[in-house]
């Protein structure tokens, strides 16, 4: 019962250790103010940003559809969990338990949809920077390495899309064989809905890296031709 207990407060660490971020600049890791927004701005982001949307949507219902391939099989797993609990003769391990692996199912969800928007942000800033990068170089400013930032970004956002779409279709529910075994069971779960929640956090933050990297490399740009000017 205690190690259960342990379990249930090392859960609650995990939830404050893997939050999502809500603010974009914090997302972002930079101040987006009036002046970057200034650098952004350009006529030709209306066409690639819908191209951009139109990408994510597809990307969004083959994620829907896997996600629908793994519900029966989820169903029935969970089923067979919640008979498995009902045999535990301790109700306060039952309750424990129960809890548990509801809100592994909640927490899972939460995550998915913020990154999932966390994800539409940085590609839709992506967007601005590349249409901004683009009448940059039709001016005939150097943009050799913003390019190069840039393709590197959206390799980093589709690599974070994939881990996204692995991690929707993932089911977490714990594998009771005996009770005498139910807390090393419950920590074999967590323990692997940490790290693959770990991994699909870190594939996020190397997108965010890597859409801060270009917005700097156009900010660079912007300021040397505003140096120029003067």
């Amino acid at each position: 019962m205690h190690q259960l207990a342990v379990l249930f407060v090392s859960f609650v660490s995990l939830v404050n250790s893997l939050s999502p971020k809500t603010d974009l600049p914090k997302i972002l890791g930079v101040a987006v103010n009036p002046s970057n927004a200034a650098v952004l701005s350009s006529t030709d982001e209306k066409e690639s940003g819908q191209s951009a949307r139109l990408k994510r949507l597809n990307q969004l219902k083959s994620l829907q559809e896997k996600t629908k391939e793994s519900t029966t099989e989820g169903k029935v797993k969970e089923k067979e969990f919640k008979t498995k609990v009902a045999q535990i003769e301790d109700t306060k391990k039952q309750q424990i338990v129960l809890k548990i692996d509801a809100n592994i199912v909640k927490l899972n969800q939460k995550w998915l949809a913020q990154w999932e928007k966390t994800l539409e942000r940085l590609s839709q800033l992506l967007t601005k920077i590349e249409a901004r990068g683009q009448t940059l170089s039709s001016q005939g400013k150097d943009t050799t390495d913003l390019q190069t930032a840039i393709e590197s970004a959206k390799q980093a956002i589709e690599d974070a899309e994939v881990k996204l779409a692995e991690q929707a279709v993932k089911t977490y529910i714990v594998e009771i064989t005996e009770e005498k075994n139910l807390g090393l069971n419950v920590k074999t779960t967590i323990n692997t809905f940490h790290n693959d929640i770990r991994n699909t956090k870190e594939s996020i933050q190397i997108a965010k890296k890597a859409v801060t990297k270009a917005l700097a490399s156009l900010k660079e740009i912007s300021a040397k031709e505003e140096s120029n000017d003067e």
